[in-house]
């Protein structure tokens, strides 16, 4: 019989795994989208709006409701407040595509920020060497966020040879790795 700590960790790393096939299968359904050029929340409008808004909106509330579980196990921890503030800011941007105005950009900063906050403070629940790994994955999030927002700033459409597009998905990708990884680590502990 799985524990909730296990349970927990298993619908987390299947939420992860679920969002990133996600994204991966409506970006190939776009022939013409390109991911060095175009962000995560093109996919939010138009032909594939639907199918975007809606796993993330999943994600997002799956998030929120694991962030009420998590702070019950982890009295007294920053990580379930990140995760939950990461769930909110994903709905958000579900709720508010791009064409939806100010408040988008406002949700996806809130993600921006707390999914690296997450996957930081993921690594202070957990025992060496994952705790290394998250903190690592964390950190770059948080670089490529900074990095992501100068050349946002400044309407860059690259920095240093990598697209916009891109430049957000390092600051994604770092997160949905280290949940499907921290996920993992619930399910197999024996607490």
């Amino acid at each position: 019989m799985l524990s909730l700590r296990q349970k927990t960790g298993l619908a987390l790393a299947t939420g992860m795994v679920f969002f990133f096939a996600s994204l991966v299968f409506l970006e190939t359904l776009s022939p013409s989208y390109d991911r060095s050029t175009q962000v995560i929340s093109d996919l939010g409008v138009g032909p594939t709006a639907l199918a975007f808004n809606l796993s993330a909106a999943a994600l997002g509330i799956e998030l929120i409701l694991l962030a009420l579980l998590f702070r019950r196990m982890f009295e007294g921890e920053r990580f379930p407040f990140f995760l939950g503030l990461a769930g909110v800011g994903i709905l958000g941007v579900s709720v508010f595509p791009e064409n939806a105005g100010f408040l988008h950009p406002v949700f996806a900063l809130i993600a921006f920020v707390s999914v690296a906050a997450s996957s930081v403070a993921a690594g202070r629940v957990s025992v060496p060497p994952f705790s290394s790994f998250l903190l690592l994955l964390g950190v770059l999030s948080l670089t490529w966020l900074a990095l992501f927002l100068y050349a946002y700033a400044f309407s860059l459409p690259a920095l240093f040879g990598v697209g916009i597009g891109w430049l957000e998905r390092l600051i994604v990708y770092p997160f949905l790795f280290s949940g499907m990884g921290f996920g993992v680590y619930l399910a197999l502990m024996e607490k």
